[in-house]
């Protein structure tokens, strides 16, 4: 496992008066290690050309936003958001390794924290989010604040934890994958995460759904659980308004972040019911987790 100590390659950028020696920290301390995660997101950048720019096309902060340390970098300070996270990395790690003989475990994974824009998303969210593709985790940070300066470790447990299931069961064709499949990979995710760094690292993307509106969600994944689509399975996670900003609404009357919250529910009421652990749970189908839970019977 590698981590990035971020945090110190955007102080020598702020501390750097040229722009020639602020691209050059950037390009090797950080879009070079990150370059599986880049090179793997520009199929969804077709217009990006080194990875340098598909970091750019990502919002990500780079030579020219980072003259100064961006608003909010103290919050993330304060938090040890990076000792964190490469804590939990690592932890991640080690609890899957006792699986190696079933699932391959990427225990030469890159990890890190990025700065970034906010994009038109962001006002649905908490100023924080996560990604990762085969050779690298990340999470990212377009408003650091106090409280979601804390998420760090747990949200990158809940991306190593995407790897393992994607790894177990392959997206090669996101459109051939279905509703119960991505609501369950994201409450494998978020309950592993949980595990791994504590109660506190429940996402705002399940704890702000609750209620009504929960249950009107459970019904939902319900009814379409086995609708395939990669615009249509977003938009059960995402929910209405998040899908309509990012171009795939389907006016499903879902939510904000509905089917985050449900997966969660999903998978902790089967770990609680079966006794199986996160790791074995993160390696059984989809439908048989569901059907296990009894979350969404009627």
């Amino acid at each position: 496992m590698t981590f990035i100590s971020s945090d110190q390659i955007y102080r020598s950028m702020a501390l750097e008066n040229s722009p020639e020696e602020r691209a050059d920290i950037f390009q090797r301390e950080l879009v070079e290690p990150l370059a599986p995660l880049l090179s793997a997101s520009r199929v969804w950048l077709p217009n990006a050309g080194t990875d340098a720019e598909v970091a750019a096309a990502m919002g990500w902060l780079g030579p020219d936003d980072l003259t100064k340390l961006p608003e909010g970098f103290e919050h993330l300070v304060d938090a040890s958001a990076w000792t964190s996270a490469e804590a939990c990395l690592r932890s991640a790690i080690d609890r899957f390794l006792p699986f190696a003989e079933t699932v391959a475990v990427e225990t030469d994974i890159v990890g890190t924290i990025v700065l970034t824009r906010a994009t038109p998303a962001s006002q649905y969210g908490d100023g924080y989010a996560g990604g990762q593709t085969p050779g690298a985790v990340v999470v990212s940070y377009d408003k650091p604040t106090p409280s979601n300066a804390t998420m760090a470790g747990g949200a990158i447990a809940h991306e190593f934890n995407h790897r393992i299931r994607l790894t177990a069961y392959p997206w090669h064709d996101p459109n051939s994958v279905d509703v119960a499949e991505y609501v369950v990979m994201e409450g494998l995710a978020e309950a592993f995460a949980v595990e791994i760094a504590g109660p506190g690292a429940l996402g705002f993307y399940v704890t702000s759904v609750e209620g009504d509106d929960l249950a009107h969600a459970a019904s939902l994944i319900a009814k379409n659980r086995s609708v395939t689509g990669f615009g249509p399975i977003r938009a059960h996670i995402f929910g209405d308004r998040i899908a309509r900003s990012m171009g795939f609404d389907e006016g499903l009357g879902m939510p904000d972040f509905g089917g985050y919250a449900v997966g969660y529910h999903i998978v902790r009421a089967f770990l609680d019911r079966s006794g199986t652990s996160i790791e074995e749970a993160t390696l059984i189908p989809a439908h048989e987790i569901i059907d296990g839970s009894g979350f969404l019977d009627a």
